[in-house]
């Protein structure tokens, strides 16, 4: 198979009864935070969580009969392997998923429902790959590489051509890149519109960047990112290859966790919208200026996924919290009575703290005989309200030590 409009055009017919066709969001007040229109489109809330399903379709129905017979393998981070799994279930398909050990855990208790066989296997998506190569050989199974299959490649192309295809004026086209796998895609489906095409990768895993600077498919010694879904040590090479015979290295951006993480919790609290950090990066790269854009022009961001590990949005949220003033760590050392714990829990609820945490520390060196060390974690609903409850704490002689 050759990735083309034809190949993007016979893969949206082939798959058309396994995706959903996913709502295109307009920008409201996204629209004055960057600048110019915006357009969301939601593969949030495709089957599966993300983009994933629409390569994994294509390629799995696309099998032969001896193919389907002999069974297939594929190495994932998650959205991938769940997307095959699902695929592979409807289909009756015999397939082993080959995860990182790392891998969210969401993500492999999804795959498992659909009693696929799931193998965890090294730290990062090459060991996986390397896992799966050997299983192939030795079980004769059919490989499903999400860098490099052309049907892969082929069915996510669909997406962009949705997003054009109900949108028609479309002036700028912004692309989360991991492998190079959807960016590629995107370029071929759009390659006879006058839409320019931009790739945005997490900071802390920039491997595109990287190649589009060499010349050639690079691979990068260290990966930190919060996006998982875009964890990729090196580009695919069919995709890379697609992609240095169209764009710049201009055209690719990075953006920080920071900024990822912010746009996530924008998107949650605005729209009322959850998505994956991966799934964030093209609206971050938008919100946070990394592409020129006019206030007449319509961008449309491909937001790829919102399959978030619970613990995770959590752990954003406090982050979030403290990061704002609203959540701290409290410590002073007092006269171990009932009276000055009062006077203290007393001073915090004025300013309306919640109680997060709460504990008397009677035998730390800190404190003298007859003491002990009060140490609190409070949640401010308002951004000045620990500031306040802390002065007040100083003002009537008390020694506050605080962190947030």
């Amino acid at each position: 198979m050759t990735i083309s409009t034809d190949s993007i055009e016979e893969a949206e017919e082939r798959i058309k009864g396994y995706i959903k066709k996913t709502e295109i969001l307009r920008g409201g007040v996204l629209n004055d935070l960057c600048g110019c229109n915006v357009h969301l489109k939601l593969e949030n809330f495709q089957k599966t969580g993300s983009f994933k399903l629409r390569g994994a379709a294509n390629r799995l129905l696309s099998l032969s009969t001896d193919e389907k017979e002999k069974g297939i393998i594929t190495p994932s981070t998650g959205n991938h392997g769940l997307a095959v799994a699902y695929i592979a279930s409807l289909l009756n398909l015999k397939c082993t998923v080959v995860l990182p050990k790392n891998a969210k855990r969401s993500k492999i208790d999804a795959i498992k429902r659909y009693n696929i066989k799931c193998e965890l296997f090294g730290d990062t998506y090459d060991d996986a790959f390397q896992r799966a190569g050997e299983l192939r050989k030795v079980n004769d199974l059919i490989m499903i590489n999400s860098f490099e299959d052309e049907g892969i490649i082929a069915g996510s192309g669909t997406l962009a051509k949705e997003v054009v295809d109900e949108l028609g004026n479309v002036n700028t086209i912004l692309v989360p890149v991991g492998s190079g796998n959807l960016l590629a895609s995107t370029i071929v489906a759009l390659k006879d519109r006058n839409i320019k095409v931009v790739g945005v990768e997490p900071e802390g895993a920039a491997s595109m960047l990287a190649s589009m600077k060499n010349g050639r498919p690079t691979t990068i010694s260290r990966l930190d990112t919060i996006a998982d879904g875009l964890v990729a040590k090196h580009p695919g090479i069919k995709p890379f290859n697609i992609i240095k015979e169209s764009l710049k290295k201009e055209d690719i951006v990075t953006v920080s966790d920071n900024e990822i993480v912010s746009t996530l919790l924008l998107l949650l609290e605005r729209k009322k919208i959850l998505v994956e950090p991966s799934g964030a990066a093209g609206l971050a790269a938008l919100l946070y200026h990394k592409v020129p854009v006019k206030e007449d022009d319509n961008v449309a961001v491909l937001i790829t996924g919102g399959n978030i590990e619970l613990s995770d949005l959590a752990y954003i949220i406090e982050k979030r919290a403290s990061s704002e003033g609203r959540r701290a760590a409290i410590s002073l050392v007092v006269k171990d009575t009932p009276q000055i714990v009062q006077n203290i829990m007393d001073i915090l609820g004025k300013y309306g703290l919640i109680l997060e945490y709460v504990y008397a520390d009677r035998y730390t060196r800190v404190a003298p005989i007859g003491s002990c060390e009060l140490r609190i974690n409070v949640i401010a609903t308002q951004r000045d309200s620990i500031e306040k409850s802390v002065k007040e704490l100083r003002d009537q002689g008390y020694k506050v030590t605080i962190s947030y």
